[in-house]
């Protein structure tokens, strides 16, 4: 005894609709994922979002200030130093 009698033609194409509405739910997860991607890559190209330094990347900017500031100071010798 059959509960549910259905008619192939109805049974295609409640499987072609459904593989289609699958397929087309996939696509967009695809689509959105490389949106938000591209569009972050796109915003730090630009300077919009804001990546913080490695610590490699903070040691260097220390030895860099550093290097600098001594170097000032060398050109410039401080006026405390009293004349005879």
């Amino acid at each position: 005894m059959r509960v549910l009698e259905i008619e192939t033609s109805i049974l295609i194409d409640g499987i072609y609709l459904t593989a289609i509405g699958m397929i087309t739910a996939l696509l967009l997860l695809l689509f959105l994922i490389f949106s938000v991607f591209f569009t972050k890559l796109i915003g730090i190209k630009l300077g919009f979002i804001h990546i913080p330094p490695t610590p490699e990347e903070l040691r260097e900017s220390n030895l860099r200030a550093t290097a600098a500031a001594t170097a000032l100071a060398s050109l410039y010798p401080s006026r405390s130093v009293e004349r005879e």
